[in-house]
């Protein structure tokens, strides 16, 4: 699994910090077949073919391969800050929109 934090998880930080982009980690130089999201066993090379398809949002990710949707998650869905960056990196789609479109999914309340 592709880990960039101390916990292992993958996620690159929790808390309320997010990076504003991706260039806080290079994408560019993770292999295309590194696992990102562990409970789904989805790789960088789905979740960079999804978006280059038009896949723009967390969601349609989501729905398209299976990232962050594994049930039980080991890790607590850490990898959606991973296939947020993969989604800016790769698409025309920003962090904070990533970061919109999540909070949209979740509905009021949150």
């Amino acid at each position: 699994m592709h880990q960039h934090g101390d916990c292992g998880c993958g996620c690159g930080g929790h808390g309320d910090a997010q990076p504003e982009d991706s260039s806080l980690r290079s994408w560019d130089d993770v292999p295309d077949e590194e696992v990102v999201c562990e409970c789904g066993k989805v790789t960088k090379r789905a979740i960079v073919d999804a978006v280059k398809n038009g896949a723009s949002t967390l969601p349609l990710i989501k729905i398209i391969t299976g990232a962050g949707r594994g049930r039980p998650c080991p890790n607590d869905h850490g990898c959606l800050v991973d296939v947020r960056e993969i989604i800016a990196r790769y698409g025309t789609t920003t962090i904070s929109d990533s970061l919109r479109s999540m909070d949209e999914e979740a509905g009021p309340g949150r």
